[in-house]
């Protein structure tokens, strides 16, 4: 579960946050409304939010209420053991993205005009530039946001302790969880100190993976 949700919920934040730069990068007003917008979920606590979204995705909740009005559902999204772990990925990526995003449109409104302008003048699509110019130039902090997501995402607990309980059946339970579990319910301390060791070691074998691969793909200025 716990690798599950790292890969998934990396991907499509950062998939999403360099989409939602490259749409934001022009300075218009509507823009800076929705920056401001995708920014207001990271300026809330992760318990608020887990108990909000708790009540949106709950049987008779704001999810299934809409999704009544087109004859379908409800689901049970959060006591399904094939949706639980969706629930609060969909709930964790809806907090981060916003700011994440932001740190991508810092990164595409720093690329040099005169490279843009060098593109337009040789007829280069958008596409091609993006892929040509954007994205290589982008690439340190694509690096710097799969890590740091990477590294949440194995540290995820609020939103599962709140929403699932880790449940059900152990649909969505994950590793931090697990140990909490193991010292604070279970009182096998030791074995959950274990656990810990074991989640440094993950993330160490991890990070020096990352900087063996990515590290060279990343263009520097």
């Amino acid at each position: 579960n716990t690798v599950i949700y790292t890969v998934c919920i990396t991907a499509a934040v950062v998939f999403m946050a360099v989409v939602f730069a490259t749409w934001l990068q022009r300075s218009t007003f509507i823009n800076g409304i929705a920056q401001r917008l995708m920014f207001l979920p990271h300026l809330c606590s992760g318990l608020t939010i887990a108990m909000v979204w708790s009540w949106l995705l709950d049987e008779k909740g704001m999810f299934n209420l809409v999704l009544g009005w087109f004859d379908i559902g409800p689901f049970r999204w959060l006591n399904d053991s094939t949706t639980s772990l969706l629930s609060v990925m969909i709930v964790n990526f809806w907090k981060g993205v916003g700011y994440y995003a932001l740190i991508m449109l810092s990164a595409v409104k720093s690329i040099p005009t005169e490279l843009l302008e060098a593109a337009d003048l040789d007829n280069s699509g958008k596409i091609r530039t993006f892929f040509k110019i954007t994205l290589p130039m982008v690439s340190p902090q694509i690096f710097f946001l799969v890590i740091t997501i990477t590294m949440n995402s194995f540290k995820v607990f609020d939103s599962i302790r709140i929403m699932t309980n880790g449940g059900p059946n152990g649909s969505s339970d994950v590793l931090v969880y697990y140990i909490y579990r193991q010292v604070m319910e279970n009182s096998m301390t030791g074995l959950g100190s274990a656990a810990g060791v074991i989640l440094m070691l993950m993330l160490l074998i991890l990070n020096i993976i990352y900087f063996r691969t990515m590290d060279k793909k990343v263009h520097y200025q």
